[in-house]
């Protein structure tokens, strides 16, 4: 039973096949579960913090065109909506569950309506972009599911304008522990690797940044990198 649960877990990190409430309130219907309901949480919870952080430190101004890579529910969305709203920027997004992009959807109806976000369904080594489209790309627990790693680096470069930034974020000892714990079978969070994919997708000024949270043993860690074309 247990080896059945983390294949699905692995499986629903990797393209989530409905929303999460919906998935957890499946899952409550039975006891076994209650210590994979437990770690979720925990992961959700950590997962909604370092979102938010990501987009705070992208520097999102009003008029940036900004790009978030696996989008989730929406929470990345929504941070970056703020930032852009009384500008001319636009907000887009694109991930690969359509469970995910219906959530989104209804959570961001209405700057949808008003044309500053545009949401889309695909793949991260095909991106239905211009080149030299975005000022700002963030994405969190995201690259570890990339099964190209060097063709999505690339991609996200070429639709990125000559001076912008991407900016990842990651708590890396808790994506470990879920890897570890047996519930990411289909996810390689590898930093180190995903480091060296970015210098030789041709990205430069590469900058990682640890972040200790006072009075919580909680590390946040985030990658700056641009383009520089």
């Amino acid at each position: 039973m247990t080896s059945f649960i983390k294949e699905i877990v692995s499986r629903n990190l990797r393209n989530p096949e409905k929303g999460l409430g919906a998935y957890l309130v499946e899952v409550t219907l039975s006891t076994v579960f209650t210590a994979f309901i437990k770690e979720i949480k925990f992961f959700v919870k950590r997962s909604t913090k370092i979102i938010e952080l990501t987009v705070s430190k992208a520097n999102i101004k009003p008029d940036h065109v900004v790009l978030e890579v696996g989008f989730g529910p929406g929470i990345g969305l929504i941070e970056a909506w703020k930032r852009i709203k009384d500008g001319k920027g636009r907000v887009y997004g694109i991930d690969i569950s359509q469970a995910m992009h219906k959530s989104a959807t209804q959570k961001l109806e209405k700057q949808i309506a008003s044309g500053k976000v545009n949401l889309a369904i695909g793949d991260v080594m095909s991106l239905p972009f211009e080149d030299n489209t975005f000022d700002r790309i963030f994405h969190t627990n995201c690259f570890y599911f990339w099964s190209e790693p060097l063709s999505c680096a690339k991609e996200l470069r070429r639709v990125m304008k000559p001076d912008a930034l991407m900016l990842t974020g990651m708590n890396v000892a808790g994506v470990q522990k879920v890897k570890d714990d047996g519930y990411m079978k289909y996810g390689n969070p590898d930093l180190e690797m995903y480091l060296e994919t970015l210098k030789s997708a041709g990205f430069s000024e590469i900058v990682r940044e640890n972040i200790k949270h006072e009075g919580k043993n909680v590390v946040h860690t985030f990658i700056y990198a641009s383009a520089n074309k």
